[in-house]
């Protein structure tokens, strides 16, 4: 007990060493400043506003996260440094569960038959647990406040998990009550939990003392499954009801399928290699290497289950799938195509069975000195991982100093330009912006799917702020076509176009503008002061 609570103390301790440098962090002009700075159900909340947390807000069905932000608003304000110690004490808090869920794993007897040994198995827990603290494709979910939906779901997930190994051990009604209402919580985070209910599954298997029985564990885990498509279904109602779903997909099932095995390929790629993380990579239908690597992966995978000699390999990689369903493109939200945050709670699995692994290749080696020279190659791993956590972690720190590593992490990647330009125009260095605009659309080549109304948008902002009015004029108007009214800030490009106008003295023109930017945004009280302004020249 006292070795353990030891290891817990080291885990938490190098977690916080590493991730230190977060504290410094500000807001991302990527969905922070739009999830709390201009949010005011957080930043003005009173509790007869309650219900709203149950509605989509900003596209998100995640009530219990908006609690966390609010609360953090009320500790911290507007100052960015409470909100990101409470995402980190949310990472330290499931580096703490994911020790005692495997330590659970270990207690009762599971890991020491996967690796063969009570001596092999000891280890695993703290290493285990050591590869999620420190693994650098968990950054962006730490360091990114928007983010932190996937650290409060799995917050919840392994609670739930907990109770439920206790449980199957104990067959107590109160455990298992208190893992459903576990697993409700982490479904009220974000929805996406729901697909926990396959490793609970699996759980079961490994779990139980008695021989398993698939009929009695699938009626085990089908109150779990009934929470899990009760709340998918809300959250589903809440964003179509807010017109958070999208429009028809762009791509046929052929490109669809091509790009979930892409994006399969993507996620187990980064997490071995351990580099080149950005906060979102772009859509590609073309069939490439990779699509035939994520496609020969899931084969593998799918025979590895037939074998018993690999059977646990297979169950872990198919957990891990499964956890990544709702983020391999399957159904598309928004314009990237994978993001490491999603990696958070979906590679727990994995991270388990690479350290069993582990202490299975370690009790095959008899030599002393190979021993040694396997150990400090381990030690050394590690560092490396600690060392590109510590790097990621800074690299939040503004969006420029974010946008200006993904160029450098993603030369290739157009996305990467445009959120650099948009940094570029927020710091009023409206030449660099067109620049790093014009790149992104060299770059986007066959096959590659990105919104370029964003960039047109953004060109447009910047040439307006240089005083070139035709520049801008020639590509707002690039915005007005069938499809401009799916885009969300086509009201502020109408007003844009209307200043202009009204500039080169074409008033009754520029008045109609304004008033079609008016019919889209409300409440935007430049449109109206420019508005009033039209109405006294005319």
């Amino acid at each position: 007990m006292r070795s353990s609570r030891l290891q817990l103390a080291a885990l938490l301790f190098v977690t916080l060493l590493v991730y230190a440098a977060s504290l410094q962090n500000g807001y991302v002009h990527l969905d922070d400043t739009l999830y709390l700075v201009n949010n005011d159900l957080v930043t003005d909340f009173s509790l007869r506003r309650f219900g709203e947390l149950f509605t989509s807000i900003r596209g998100n069905f995640t009530p219990l996260t908006w609690l966390t932000h609010i609360v953090a608003w009320r500790l911290s304000g507007e100052n960015p440094f409470g909100h990101h110690v409470i995402s980190l004490l949310f990472h330290l808090g499931n580096v703490a569960l994911v020790f005692i869920v495997i330590g659970k794993l270990y207690r009762i007897g599971l890991l020491e038959r996967l690796a063969g040994g009570a001596e092999s198995a000891s280890f695993i827990p703290f290493f285990a647990t050591l590869l999620f603290a420190l693994h650098p494709q968990n950054a962006e979910a730490v360091c990114w406040l928007a983010a932190r939906k996937d650290l409060v779901m799995t917050s919840f997930v392994l609670l739930s998990a907990g109770f439920y190994i206790r449980y199957l051990r104990t067959e107590s009604a109160g455990l298992y009550v208190v893992a459903a209402v576990a697993f409700c919580l982490a479904c009220l985070s974000k929805p996406t939990a729901a697909m926990w209910v396959m490793v609970l599954l699996v759980l079961d298997a490994a779990a139980c003392r008695r021989s398993f029985v698939l009929r009695q564990a699938t009626l085990r885990v089908l109150p779990f499954l009934a929470i899990a498509v009760i709340i998918s279904y809300l959250a589903y109602s809440a964003q179509q009801s807010a017109g958070a779903m999208g429009g028809s997909d762009p791509f046929s099932s052929f490109d669809r399928m091509v790009i979930v095995l892409k994006n399969l390929y993507s996620y187990f790629a980064r997490y071995f290699l351990a580099g080149k993380f950005f906060v979102n990579y772009p859509l590609n239908k073309d069939i490439g290497w990779q699509a035939f690597a994520g496609g020969a992966g899931l084969m593998a995978l799918c025979a590895s289950l037939a074998s018993e000699r690999f059977r646990a390999s297979g169950l872990a990689g198919l957990c891990t799938v499964v956890l990544l369903l709702p983020s391999v493109g399957i159904v598309q939200y928004g314009v990237q195509a994978t993001a490491d945050r999603f990696a958070y709670m979906a590679f727990l699995p994995m991270h388990l069975w690479i350290t069993v692994l582990a202490a299975i290749g370690l009790r095959f080696v008899q030599e002393r000195r190979m021993v040694l020279v396997i150990r400090g190659a381990i030690v050394l791993v590690f560092l490396l991982l600690a060392q590109m956590t510590f790097l990621q972690a800074s690299v939040w720190r503004t969006d420029l100093s974010l946008w200006a590593h993904g160029v450098r992490a993603e030369p290739d990647n157009p996305l990467a330009y445009q959120y650099l330009g948009d940094a570029f125009l927020r710091h009023g260095n409206a030449e660099t912006a067109i620049e790093s605009y014009q790149q992104s659309i060299a770059l986007i080549g066959p096959g590659v799917y990105m919104d370029t109304r964003s960039l047109y948008f953004g060109l447009g902002r910047a040439y307006f702020e240089l005083g070139d009015y035709d520049a801008a004029h020639e590509w707002f108007s690039r915005l007005f076509d069938d499809n401009s009214e799916t885009f969300s800030r086509i009201g502020y490009a109408y007003y844009f176009v209307a200043d202009i106008l009204m500039r080169k003295g074409r008033t009754k023109e520029a008045l109609h503008y304004v008033r079609e930017s008016l019919k889209r945004v409300p409440g935007f009280l430049r449109a109206r002061e420019l508005e009033a302004e039209l109405l006294e020249l005319r």
